[in-house]
């Protein structure tokens, strides 16, 4: 894939200064999964459709962070041993360890 896009509805694109991180996650994901070096988040605005766009560039680093972090939830919901109540909770989806 030359460039990969994402759009992302918002109800004020002027508050947008910079993507969100799980945005920016997700745009990376889709990235490396693609062979694309580059990619855009294109936020729009559901009541004026205002557009604002950023340009994402692949980060190895970061891609390499994510997969860790899915081998480290999916270890966790694999153990049979662990209280996962500590680990997941819908309330507490922001503030789990694994975000």
């Amino acid at each position: 894939a030359e460039e990969v896009v994402e759009f992302k509805s918002t109800s004020d694109v002027s508050s947008i200064l910079w993507p969100l991180q799980h945005h920016r996650d997700q745009l990376l994901l889709y990235m490396k999964a693609l062979n694309s070096e580059k990619g855009q988040i294109v936020y729009i605005d559901k009541k004026n459709l205002a557009i604002k766009s950023y340009v994402v560039y692949l980060d190895e680093v970061r891609v390499q962070e994510l997969f860790d972090k899915v081998r480290e939830v999916y270890s966790a919901l694999i153990d049979t041993s662990a209280d996962k109540q500590n680990y997941f909770s819908k309330d507490n989806c922001y503030d789990c360890r694994f975000e």
